[in-house]
Parts: structure tokens; C-alpha cells; sequence
């Protein structure tokens, strides 16, 4: 019962937001707030294909994949080092199983 209603919690919000992405902007814009549009339209979705720039979208996606990459490759590895080579104080039974020591 608590995982559906997180589960409701969780994809309300993306529902919302496809339905709304069908109204014409004075709905949207109203005091009244309605779940499903008076009238359906595709006017949104012409207006983002005709206006959008995707290779400038695709191009920050691939850098910002790229340095997010980079970086956590770079910690991993000061990591790894850390946990292979250094012996620590208190060690447990976790950080051996994290690290490939014998």
C-alpha cells in the first residue's frame, strides 16, 4: 500500500505535466485548475519542433556527459588507490568486500 502511494507520489508530477503539455496557454494559465484539457492540441509540440535548436542541445548534452564522466573516473580512481594500498584503522567487514585485497 505505502509503494503504490509513493509510486502515485512519485509519477503524478510526469502525468501532470504530459496532460498539460495538450492545453492551449489560457488553461494552462487559469485560477481553475483541470487534470485533463477542455481541448486537446498539438500546437505545443509543432511550436517546440519549429523553434528548438537540437544540435546545440545534443552538443551541451555529449560535454556535459563527457566532463561528468571525466570527473568521476578521476575520484574513482584516487579511490581505488586509497583503498588498495593504505591500511586503515578500523577496518570492517564492508570495506573489504569494496575492495579486492586478499
Amino acid at each position: 500500500m505505502v509503494a503504490l502511494l509513493a509510486s502515485l507520489l512519485a509519477i503524478g508530477p510526469i502525468i501532470w505535466l504530459l496532460l498539460t503539455s495538450f492545453k492551449v496557454s489560457a488553461e494552462v494559465y487559469t485560477v481553475t485548475l483541470t487534470l485533463f484539457p477542455k481541448r486537446w492540441v498539438l500546437e505545443n509540440y509543432l511550436a517546440l519542433a519549429r523553434n528548438a535548436d537540437y544540435v546545440a542541445y545534443g552538443r551541451n548534452s555529449v560535454i556535459i556527459s563527457f566532463a561528468g564522466t571525466v570527473v568521476t573516473v578521476a575520484i574513482s580512481a584516487l579511490a581505488a588507490f586509497a583503498f588498495s594500498r593504505y591500511r586503515f584503522r578500523d577496518e570492517t567487514p564492508c570495506s573489504w568486500l569494496c575492495s579486492s585485497r586478499g
